[in-house]
Protein backbone atom coordinates (compact mmCIF):
# COMPACT_ATOMS: atom_id res chain seq x y z
CA UNK A 1 0.00 0.00 0.00
CA UNK A 2 1.26 3.50 -0.78
CA UNK A 3 2.11 6.25 1.66
CA UNK A 4 -1.37 7.65 1.03
CA UNK A 5 -2.99 4.31 1.81
CA UNK A 6 -4.24 4.09 -1.76
CA UNK A 7 -5.73 0.80 -2.85
CA UNK A 8 -4.14 1.04 -6.28
CA UNK A 9 -0.50 0.95 -7.23
CA UNK A 10 0.35 3.11 -10.19
CA UNK A 11 3.15 5.32 -11.43
CA UNK A 12 1.70 8.59 -10.08
CA UNK A 13 3.52 8.43 -6.75
CA UNK A 14 6.72 7.36 -8.52
CA UNK A 15 6.52 10.49 -10.67
CA UNK A 16 5.97 12.57 -7.55
CA UNK A 17 9.03 11.02 -5.87
CA UNK A 18 11.08 11.81 -8.98
CA UNK A 19 9.98 15.45 -8.87
CA UNK A 20 8.08 15.14 -12.16
CA UNK A 21 5.01 17.12 -11.15
CA UNK A 22 4.05 18.07 -14.70
CA UNK A 23 4.20 14.44 -15.83
CA UNK A 24 2.16 13.41 -12.79
CA UNK A 25 -0.53 15.99 -13.57
CA UNK A 26 -0.68 15.02 -17.25
CA UNK A 27 -0.98 11.32 -16.45
CA UNK A 28 -3.56 11.89 -13.71
CA UNK A 29 -5.60 14.01 -16.14
CA UNK A 30 -5.40 11.24 -18.75
CA UNK A 31 -6.66 8.75 -16.18
CA UNK A 32 -9.55 11.05 -15.24
CA UNK A 33 -10.52 11.65 -18.88
CA UNK A 34 -10.33 7.96 -19.74
CA UNK A 35 -12.58 7.00 -16.85
CA UNK A 36 -15.04 9.84 -17.57
CA UNK A 37 -15.29 8.72 -21.21
CA UNK A 38 -15.84 5.11 -20.20
CA UNK A 39 -18.43 6.06 -17.58
CA UNK A 40 -20.41 8.21 -20.02
CA UNK A 41 -20.30 5.44 -22.62
CA UNK A 42 -21.59 2.99 -20.04
CA UNK A 43 -24.39 5.35 -18.98
CA UNK A 44 -25.64 5.51 -22.56
CA UNK A 45 -24.84 1.88 -23.39
CA UNK A 46 -22.62 2.78 -26.34
CA UNK A 47 -19.19 1.34 -27.05
CA UNK A 48 -16.37 3.79 -27.62
CA UNK A 49 -15.82 1.99 -30.92
CA UNK A 50 -19.37 2.67 -32.08
CA UNK A 51 -19.66 5.65 -34.46
CA UNK A 52 -22.70 6.71 -32.42
CA UNK A 53 -20.30 7.55 -29.58
CA UNK A 54 -18.75 10.47 -31.51
CA UNK A 55 -21.11 12.95 -29.86
CA UNK A 56 -20.12 11.61 -26.45
CA UNK A 57 -16.43 11.97 -27.30
CA UNK A 58 -16.97 15.60 -28.23
CA UNK A 59 -18.60 16.48 -24.91
CA UNK A 60 -16.44 18.76 -22.83
CA UNK A 61 -15.13 17.35 -19.57
CA UNK A 62 -17.30 19.81 -17.64
CA UNK A 63 -20.40 18.40 -19.36
CA UNK A 64 -19.40 14.81 -18.60
CA UNK A 65 -18.91 15.77 -14.96
CA UNK A 66 -22.32 17.43 -14.83
CA UNK A 67 -24.07 14.45 -16.43
CA UNK A 68 -22.52 11.99 -13.99
CA UNK A 69 -23.19 14.29 -11.02
CA UNK A 70 -26.84 14.83 -12.01
CA UNK A 71 -27.29 11.08 -12.31
CA UNK A 72 -25.78 10.73 -8.80
CA UNK A 73 -23.04 8.50 -10.17
CA UNK A 74 -20.46 11.10 -9.18
CA UNK A 75 -21.33 12.39 -5.70
CA UNK A 76 -20.81 16.07 -4.85
CA UNK A 77 -17.58 15.49 -2.92
CA UNK A 78 -15.95 13.56 -5.78
CA UNK A 79 -17.37 16.01 -8.31
CA UNK A 80 -15.72 18.85 -6.37
CA UNK A 81 -12.34 17.07 -6.40
CA UNK A 82 -12.49 16.61 -10.16
CA UNK A 83 -13.69 20.18 -10.74
CA UNK A 84 -10.87 21.57 -8.59
CA UNK A 85 -8.29 19.43 -10.38
CA UNK A 86 -9.70 20.48 -13.76
CA UNK A 87 -9.41 24.14 -12.78
CA UNK A 88 -5.82 23.75 -11.54
CA UNK A 89 -4.80 21.74 -14.57
CA UNK A 90 -6.39 24.21 -16.99
CA UNK A 91 -4.61 27.09 -15.26
CA UNK A 92 -1.24 25.38 -15.63
CA UNK A 93 -1.46 23.85 -19.09
CA UNK A 94 -3.68 26.21 -21.07
CA UNK A 95 -1.39 29.20 -21.35
CA UNK A 96 -0.50 28.97 -25.02
CA UNK A 97 1.24 25.64 -24.59
CA UNK A 98 2.64 23.42 -21.89
CA UNK A 99 3.58 25.61 -18.95
CA UNK A 100 4.25 24.74 -15.33
CA UNK A 101 4.99 27.83 -13.29
CA UNK A 102 7.76 27.87 -10.73
CA UNK A 103 5.76 26.37 -7.92
CA UNK A 104 7.20 26.06 -4.46
CA UNK A 105 7.74 22.56 -3.10
CA UNK A 106 4.62 22.98 -0.96
CA UNK A 107 2.54 23.98 -4.01
CA UNK A 108 3.90 21.01 -5.96
CA UNK A 109 2.96 18.68 -3.08
CA UNK A 110 -0.56 20.13 -2.97
CA UNK A 111 -0.91 19.80 -6.74
CA UNK A 112 0.37 16.21 -6.64
CA UNK A 113 -2.07 15.39 -3.82
CA UNK A 114 -4.95 16.87 -5.82
CA UNK A 115 -3.93 15.06 -9.03
CA UNK A 116 -3.63 11.72 -7.24
CA UNK A 117 -6.96 12.26 -5.45
CA UNK A 118 -8.62 13.05 -8.79
CA UNK A 119 -7.15 9.92 -10.40
CA UNK A 120 -8.46 7.88 -7.48
CA UNK A 121 -11.93 9.40 -7.96
CA UNK A 122 -11.73 8.31 -11.60
CA UNK A 123 -10.68 4.78 -10.61
CA UNK A 124 -13.50 4.58 -8.06
CA UNK A 125 -16.02 5.90 -10.59
CA UNK A 126 -15.24 3.23 -13.13
CA UNK A 127 -15.29 0.52 -10.45
CA UNK A 128 -18.79 1.70 -9.51
CA UNK A 129 -19.88 1.86 -13.16
CA UNK A 130 -18.77 -1.70 -13.80
CA UNK A 131 -21.12 -2.93 -11.08
CA UNK A 132 -24.13 -1.25 -12.71
CA UNK A 133 -26.22 -2.48 -15.64
CA UNK A 134 -25.66 -1.00 -19.07
CA UNK A 135 -27.20 1.32 -20.03
CA UNK A 136 -28.07 2.83 -16.66
CA UNK A 137 -31.80 2.89 -16.06
CA UNK A 138 -32.80 -0.01 -18.36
Amino acid sequence: MSKRNRLRRDILEDLEAQGKTADLVLLAWSIVEMHLDNAVHRVYGVSGQDPKSDKLHRLRVAEKLKVLNRMRLLPDKEYAVLQRFKTERDTIFHRGGLFLPNYSEEQKRELADLAIAAADVGHDLIDKMLRLPTPIGK
